[in-house]
């Protein structure tokens, strides 16, 4: 069996600057040698402005395209629980 423990990113890409993203991403490697999911939550503007930096640290834009306000934040903690 084994127990080594799967590390998952998820970061709100809404409240967060590209410097950030990446020092978490970094951060996080250092850490714990891997992670095993990266995804960032946001609304399409924010996806197409990161999309270069997404695709090189190999993080996934989970674009939210409710505009309610918290909406966000709602998608990545619902994808929290059930990851």
């Amino acid at each position: 069996m084994n127990t080594t423990p799967k590390v998952m990113l998820l970061i709100d890409a809404d409240n967060v600057s590209a410097d950030v993203i990446e020092q978490a991403v970094q951060r996080t490697l250092i850490e714990h040698g891997a992670v095993h999911l990266r995804r960032a939550y946001g609304n399409a503007e924010t996806a197409l402005k990161h999309q270069g930096l997404f695709k090189r640290l190999s993080v996934r834009p989970m674009v939210n395209l409710s505009a309610g306000k918290n909406s966000t934040d709602i998608a990545l903690a619902v994808d929290a629980m059930a990851l």
